[in-house]
């Protein structure tokens, strides 16, 4: 049995570590030339570290990253704090904050001392037939080769070449409003907190970086101008000054699902089979473990591989329907929303049973634990 991982981001990479340990042969390709050495994925789940746990990456992880006490929250004057236990999981912190850049390059780090196949960069799946797996391949030289895979594994994002050579739907929607991030400089913040400044119909977010830096995260009403290529103005609030940005960019958000998780041979993960709101951190670590728990399925077979997109496919749909749920009441600007919100930012982190279940959907603890499918 051979598989060919397409992707080499977090997903792929924390893939083919679970294939390695599994015995089961691979051989994966990215058509970027190299790692990107941006991106917009900061938060590690305790649920992903525990997936992670069997490689010996999440104490790599936990060594180079940020671990925050808890998050403050800027209402006007008045600043609540909402503190972070960090004891809802036993073994790992509730959330850590690592750039993802990082993340993936400790993975590779990891794959690489096992002496498992190295991914194959600038190699482009250009034809894949998901009944027979049959795929061609065009290598950077121009050079092309066709070959046949047992499973077609797809990490390759939101643009997924599988997904679509599958005939697979992508159902949802884009978000109308824009976010623009920047990593830089900033005074008048707590880096031991995560700092939250809601507005009208728009959202400002600070994360504390490695390395004394952060990353702000703007969230734009609908009506806003299109923000101008480093543009710092969004990043401006009460008391705060940010400045001295390394990297900044503009985009949009979306939620979508893919209608099927398996066709054929394809199987997709990631962002390749779900995408949404980055409210609560999500994205990354739902499809890191996506890849360690398929690699659990793969030697149960047919049954267990249906069962597995079966339950993943379930836990991608309550994670698509709470991020848009909080996104539209982060973002929603009519008087009814604009109250309520006031009224549960104020109150509801006093409640100490609603802050501890906040941290364990924040740790990821709403999502199952990483076993073979029955």
């Amino acid at each position: 049995m051979t598989s060919l991982i397409v992707g080499a981001g977090p997903v792929g990479l924390a893939l083919a570590l679970a294939l390695h340990r599994q015995g089961i042969a691979f051989r994966q390709v990215d058509k970027a030339p190299a790692p990107s050495i941006h991106s917009k994925a900061l938060g590690v789940q305790a649920r992903t570290l525990e997936a992670l746990a069997p490689f010996g990456v999440d104490a790599a992880i936990l060594r180079a990253a940020q671990r925050p006490e808890g998050v403050v929250l800027h209402l006007g004057r008045t600043a609540v704090p909402v503190p972070l236990s960090h004891a809802v999981h036993g073994r790992h912190p509730s959330m850590s904050l690592l750039p993802q850049a990082e993340t993936e390059r400790l993975l590779a780090e990891a794959l690489a001392a096992t002496g498992a196949p190295l991914p194959e960069r600038g190699v482009e799946v250009v034809a894949a037939d998901a009944a027979t797996g049959r795929v061609t391949l065009r290598h950077a030289d121009g050079r092309e080769e066709t070959s046949d895979y047992d499973h077609l594994l797809g990490c390759d994002g939101a643009h997924s070449t599988l997904r679509k050579s599958a005939g697979i739907g992508f159902s949802g929607a884009a978000y109308e409003e824009q976010c623009v991030l920047a990593d830089g400089r900033a005074t008048g913040l707590s880096s031991a907190n995560l700092h939250v400044h809601p507005g009208q119909g728009s959202a400002l977010i600070f994360f504390p970086l490695p390395g004394g830096r952060w990353r702000a995260v703007a969230m734009l009403p609908p009506d806003s101008p299109a923000p101008a290529e480093g543009d710092l103005r969004h990043f401006q609030a009460p008391g705060v000054a940010f400045s001295d940005p390394v990297w900044w960019s503009a985009f949009r958000i979306s939620h979508r699902i893919a209608d099927r998780f398996r066709q054929g041979r394809v199987t997709l993960m990631g962002d390749a089979a779900h995408i949404h709101s980055p409210a609560g951190g999500q994205g990354m670590n739902l499809g890191i473990q996506d890849a360690c728990s398929l690699a659990l399925a793969l030697p149960g077979g047919e049954r267990a591989l249906e069962a597995w997109a079966a339950e993943r496919r379930r836990v991608a749909a309550m994670v698509v329907a709470r991020t848009d749920a909080m996104t539209r009441v982060v973002l929603g600007h009519s008087p009814g929303i604009r109250t309520m919100r006031a009224v549960a930012l104020r109150v509801m982190p006093r409640i100490p049973s609603v802050r501890r279940r906040l941290e364990r959907g924040l740790a990821g603890l709403d999502y199952p634990a990483i076993t073979a499918p029955v």
